[in-house]
């Protein structure tokens, strides 16, 4: 029997998972667990369409071309193949995961009939992005943390009962991972009396890892008994040679690991004592809640959502960003008082499993979809408070 809510979400991935792909797959798993049909339209093949099969997801790959003067006519193809899409699966919404996605199904939910949601996960969309991507003329717009949704509302004129914060939904633990942290510690060559500082996240300039590699500098002159993990991908050729040439002329190559892409990343977690992102910006920064989740300590910037992740001086520590001395500070506040770095740990594992569950986050983005399917909008702001 077909479920009564079809959605179709559109997402523009190339060939790679981080945090908006993840937190993707976690929504739909949580809607499917509701009853709701999820399909997946993708412009590519890759890693992530490997991902979604694998959890059994039904997936639509086509090419999507932008909108631009040399683009015209590929453009206009793509709009009407969603249109098409939409009408012969008779999906009830359609879902963009990021601002990009709405510029094909903008005009093609129009001409189906059928309402469009977007969801932002980010504070740099510039206002002239979200224009082009004809985000202003959705049904509805969904933020990652109230940071993100009032950047929005001062980039773009759009109705506040229809934008609303629905926090990341973040599952508990990696059910397919044995979480051997003795084993990993010997695979990466890690001696038992090191304490382990690191940072998970995409290898790019707005990760802000040139301040972390000069905290593990400033670090290792107090605390010698560390070594520092930078887990993610690298997007960014240049930046990446950047980073490199600065570990060798801090003398760093043998303290920092570079693990590359990991998909079971609860398992580096585990390894942490303390977990740092000195991004120059994020939407919400659900690295810190993953970490949060196992019981880590967090050390985070100020900046964008980040300060909804973690509550400064209870569950973790936010400092300024680009501030190399604070972030050093803070770090080795949870490296000499392990006491404190466990209380903390505890307090923001707590908080977390409270306001990022699947359960909730599902419940909610399902609501909203019901709401707009029954033309009922003005009754949304009472069920998000």
């Amino acid at each position: 029997m077909e479920s009564f809510l079809k959605i179709l979400f559109i997402h523009e991935n190339y060939d790679n998972i981080a945090g908006q792909e993840i937190s993707l797959l976690e929504r739909i798993v949580g809607l499917r667990d509701l009853g709701v049909d999820c399909t997946v339209l993708l412009p590519n093949q890759g890693v992530f369409l490997d991902l979604l099969h694998k959890n059994e997801f039904k997936t639509i790959i086509f090419p999507l071309t932008r909108l631009s003067k040399r683009s015209i006519l590929g453009y206009f193809r793509s709009v009407c193949r969603v249109q098409r899409i939409i009408k012969q699966g008779s999906f009830s919404i359609v879902h963009c995961s990021g601002a990009y996605p709405c510029q094909y199904a903008l005009p093609a939910t129009k001409l189906s009939g059928v309402p469009c949601v977007v969801h932002i996960n980010s504070t740099v969309y510039t206002r002239g992005a979200l224009w082009k991507n004809f985000v202003p003329f959705s049904n509805a717009i969904i933020t990652v943390s109230d940071s993100v949704k009032r950047t929005v509302l001062n980039k773009i004129s759009y109705p506040r009962r229809r934008i609303m914060t629905i926090y990341c939904a973040i599952k508990e633990r990696d059910s397919e991972c044995t979480y051997s942290s003795n084993e990993l510690r010997k695979q990466l060559n890690l001696p038992l009396y090191v304490k382990i500082v690191g940072q998970v996240s995409s290898i790019l300039p707005l990760k802000g890892l040139e301040y972390f590699i000069q905290m593990a500098y400033e670090v290792k002159k107090q605390y010698p008994a560390v070594k520092f993990l930078i887990v993610g991908r690298s997007y960014d050729e240049d930046y990446n040679k950047k980073l490199q040439e600065q570990i060798i002329r801090l003398n760093l190559k043998d303290e920092i690991i570079f693990t590359g892409f990991q998909e079971h990343v609860y398992q580096y977690f585990e390894l942490l004592d303390v977990m740092v992102l000195a991004s120059l910006s994020e939407g919400l920064g659900r690295v810190i809640v993953e970490a949060q989740i196992l019981g880590k300590p967090v050390v985070a910037t100020n900046v964008g959502g980040c300060p909804e992740a973690l509550i400064d001086k209870q569950t973790g520590i936010l400092v300024p960003p680009y501030n190399v001395d604070e972030l050093s500070k803070a770090v080795l506040q949870f490296l000499r008082n392990p006491v404190k770095a466990k209380e903390f740990g505890e307090k923001g594992r707590l908080r977390a499993l409270r306001m990022f569950s699947v359960v909730s986050h599902a419940q909610k983005v399902k609501t909203l979809y019901e709401h707009l399917q029954n033309n009922s909008f003005r009754k949304i702001s009472t069920q998000f408070l």
